[in-house]
C-alpha cells in the first residue's frame, strides 16, 4: 500500500511518499520546497499575502505528484506545525488549499506534533528500546521551538516545551552579529538559561546518558557535516569536537564546504549550539541522530491505524505517563488516585454497551482519574477550575487541544454543578458528548472513596434488569460513600438513563 505525507512546515514544504509492505515502511519519493512561513508567523503574527499564495500552489504541485502514483485520498495526510498553527489568519488558509488543492489539513498541536514524531524512532531506530531503558532524552529542535522529553527505565518521566528554534534563535543571532557583538557567548547563555530553567524543574537532567536529536535541521547537519549515513550515534566529545571547528566559520564558507544551500547553513549552526550546550548541561557521553522527521512519524500513525505494522514501543503508556508526572508536579493523594483510576476504568469497561467509546475515550478516562485532584494544590475551595487551568495550560505529550479540553472539562465537571441540557454549548457536540459520559462515570467512582480512606478492598459492577449494579466488597462502615453514591447516581442516569445502584458484600 502507498501512502502519501505532507508537511507544511514553519521553513519548508515536505511530500514524501510511502510504500507499506510486509511490515516494513519505505520512502519511494520526497519532494522539498523551501518556504519560510514561520518568519512571516513569528515576526507578524500571520502569513502574509505573498507567502500564502507561494503555499497554495506548492501544495497543490503535490497533489499533482501524488495523482502520479495513484493514491487514494484516504492515505493522504496533510498535516501543519507551529507556523500555520500560531498565525491568526490559519483558518482563511486551511480554507484555500481546501477549495484549490482538495486536501483537509490537520494542524497539530505541539504535543501532537512531537508525539507523532517520536513514533517513527523505534521503526527506523533498532536500538530505541535498549537506549531508553538507560536515562535519556529525546531532544527535538524545530524551527520555532524544542521538546525536551525525558525517559528512565523505558519510561516518559517528564517532558517540556521551549521557545528554542532554528528560526528563532537565528533571528537573534542575526540582530547580535550585525551589531558586532559576541554573538556566539551571547546565545550559549540564552540557551543555558532555558536549559537550567527546565533542568531545576526535573531532577534526573544530570543522569542522562543518551540524547536522541530530532529534527530536520539536526538531519542536515548529520548527513552534510558530520556525514553519518542514516540512524547512528556519536560520542558527544566528538560532536562537540566538530562544532568547535564549524563555530567560527561564516555562513558563505559553510556552505561551500559542506555543500548545503545558505538557507539550511543559517539554521543548522543555532540547531547545532542548542544540542552542544545541552551535550555540556547533561554530561551525557553519546548522541544518537536517527535521522527521522515528520512524515516518517505520519507513515507509521497510518500504518499503525491500518494494521500494516506493529511497533514494539508502547505509546500509550508514554501519554499516561506525562499524566503521572503532573500527578506528582502538584501533590496529588497517591493511593486515593490509583483507587479511582482503577475504579474509573472497571466502569468504563463495565458499561460499554451504554457509552459506545473506545480505546481513546478509555484513556481519557484513565488520565481524568489520574489529575482529576490536582486543582487541590492550588486551592480546596476550587478545585475544579484550578484543575481545569493546570490541565490546560499543562503539556500532555500526545494529547490534542480538543481532547486536553474533554480531559480539563471532565476534573471541572466532576466537583463543579451545571444544567446538563445547557452546560458547554460552546463545545463541539462529540466532545460534548464525550464529557458529560466521561464524568457521570469519574463522579460514581470518585464517590466510592468519598472519605479517602478506600475502605473497599473489591469493587465489581454488572448491567441488570435495566440497571448498574455496583457491588463493593467491605466490613468497614461506607455510609458516606452510600450517601455520596447516591448524590452522584441521578446525573449518571440522566446521561445513559440507566439507575446505577450501589450494594455493599460483607467479606
Amino acid at each position: 500500500m502507498e501512502f502519501a505525507a505532507i508537511d507544511i512546515g514553519s521553513f519548508e514544504l515536505e511530500l514524501s511518499i510511502f510504500d507499506i509492505t510486509g511490515g516494513r515502511i519505505t520512502c519511494i519519493d520526497k519532494r522539498r520546497h523551501v518556504i519560510a512561513l514561520g518568519s512571516d508567523t513569528y515576526s507578524t503574527g500571520v502569513i502574509g499575502t505573498e507567502l500564502s499564495e507561494e503555499l497554495c500552489e506548492t501544495v497543490c504541485d503535490f497533489v499533482r505528484i501524488i495523482g502520479t502514483y495513484k493514491i487514494d485520498a484516504k492515505n493522504i495526510m496533510v498535516c501543519a506545525t507551529s507556523a500555520l498553527r500560531e498565525a491568526k489568519n490559519r483558518h482563511l488558509i486551511e480554507d484555500r488549499i481546501r477549495v484549490s488543492c482538495g486536501l483537509k489539513v490537520n494542524v497539530l498541536s505541539n504535543s501532537e506534533q512531537r508525539f507523532m514524531c517520536y513514533k517513527a524512532l523505534p521503526v527506523w531506530m533498532s536500538d530505541y528500546e535498549n537506549t531508553i531503558t538507560d536515562d535519556s532524552a529525546i531532544v527535538d529542535v524545530g524551527f520555532g521551538s524544542m521538546q525536551v522529553s525525558l525517559y528512565s527505565k523505558g519510561k516518559l518521566s517528564a517532558t517540556q516545551n521551549l521557545r528554542l528554534g532554528a528560526l528563532r534563535m537565528w533571528g537573534i543571532l542575526e540582530e547580535l552579529s550585525e551589531k558586532g557583538l559576541n554573538y556566539r557567548g551571547m546565545a550559549e547563555e540564552l540557551i543555558d538559561y532555558e536549559i537550567s530553567t527546565f533542568s531545576n524543574y526535573y531532577d534526573r537532567v544530570n543522569s542522562i546518558k543518551n540524547i536522541i536529536a530530532v529534527g530536520d535541521c539536526m538531519k542536515v547537519f548529520a548527513v552534510k557535516i558530520l556525514k553519518l549515513s542514516g540512524c547512528g550515534a556519536i560520542s558527544a566529545k566528538h560532536f562537540m569536537e566538530v562544532c568547535e571547528e564549524v563555530f567560527p566559520m561564516n555562513p558563505h564558507s559553510l556552505a561551500a564546504k559542506f555543500d548545503m544551500s545558505s538557507e539550511f547553513v543559517r539554521l543548522v549552526i543555532p540547531v547545532a549550539m542548542i544540542y552542544y550546550r545541552i551535550l555540556i548541561a547533561t554530561g551525557a557521553k553519546t548522541l544518537w541522530i536517527p535521522q527521522v522527521s515528520l512524515v516518517d512519524g505520519m507513515a507509521v500513525e497510518f500504518a499503525q491505524k491500518q494494521k500494516l505494522i506493529k511497533v514494539s514501543h508502547d505509546f500509550t503508556e508514554d501519554i499516561i505517563s506525562s499524566a503521572r508526572t503532573l500527578n506528582r508536579k502538584y501533590l496529588c493523594n497517591s493511593v486515593h488516585t490509583d483507587f479511582i483510576e482503577k475504579q474509573s476504568l472497571m466502569l468504563f469497561d463495565a458499561t460499554k454497551k451504554l457509552h459506545g467509546m473506545g480505546k481513546r475515550e478509555r484513556m481519557l478516562m484513565q488520565i481524568c482519574a489520574i489529575m482529576h485532584d490536582c486543582g487541590k494544590f492550588l486551592s480546596i475551595t476550587a478545585p475544579g477550575q484550578c484543575a481545569y487551568d493546570i490541565v490546560m495550560a499543562s503539556e500532555i505529550l500526545g494529547l490534542s487541544h480538543d481532547e486536553r479540553s474533554v480531559i480539563a472539562n471532565v476534573i471541572k465537571c466532576n466537583t463543579m454543578q451545571f444544567d446538563i441540557y445547557s452546560a458547554g454549548l460552546e463545545l463541539a457536540k462529540d466532545e460534548l458528548l464525550v464529557i458529560h459520559k466521561l464524568t457521570a462515570l469519574l463522579r460514581l467512582a470518585n464517590a466510592l472513596d468519598r472519605s479517602h480512606r478506600q475502605k473497599i478492598d473489591d469493587v465489581s459492577a454488572v448491567l441488570k434488569n435495566g440497571k448498574l449494579v455496583i457491588y463493593a466488597a467491605t466490613d468497614a462502615d461506607i455510609e458516606l460513600e452510600k450517601g455520596m453514591f447516591r448524590e452522584k447516581a441521578q446525573y449518571f442516569t440522566d446521561v445513559f438513563g440507566v439507575k446505577p445502584e450501589l450494594k455493599q458484600r460483607r467479606k
